[in-house]
């Protein structure tokens, strides 16, 4: 097995670990259409980036409410369906032109 074929297996096989405990504990599986079933979130300066914006509005925009956001391990991150909600929000058919 080359390289990278055992790092794909060790993925596999702790994909296949963690999806077994999730079963056995009853918590059910993320679906596709979950907010954060593809896993993407960002932190404060990848939303800054993102956003063109700097990290001081990027956390105006958080305190203020325009923008959701979580915390993970004391950090304050943004899921890539919160970062879609803000941009339909501010981009959707009821925003000011």
């Amino acid at each position: 097995m080359t390289n990278i074929d055992t790092v794909l297996a060790e993925a596999l096989r702790s994909m296949i670990r963690e999806e077994v405990a999730r079963a056995l504990s009853g918590v059910p599986a993320a679906q596709p259409g979950d907010a954060t079933a593809d896993g993407k979130f960002y932190f404060i300066p990848e939303v800054a980036a993102e956003l063109r914006r700097s990290e001081g509005a990027v956390r105006w925009l958080i305190h203020s409410g325009a923008l959701k956001s979580s915390k993970l391990a004391g950090r304050r991150v943004v899921t890539q369906a919160q970062l879609d909600e803000f941009f339909e929000n501010a981009f959707g058919e009821g925003a000011a032109s």
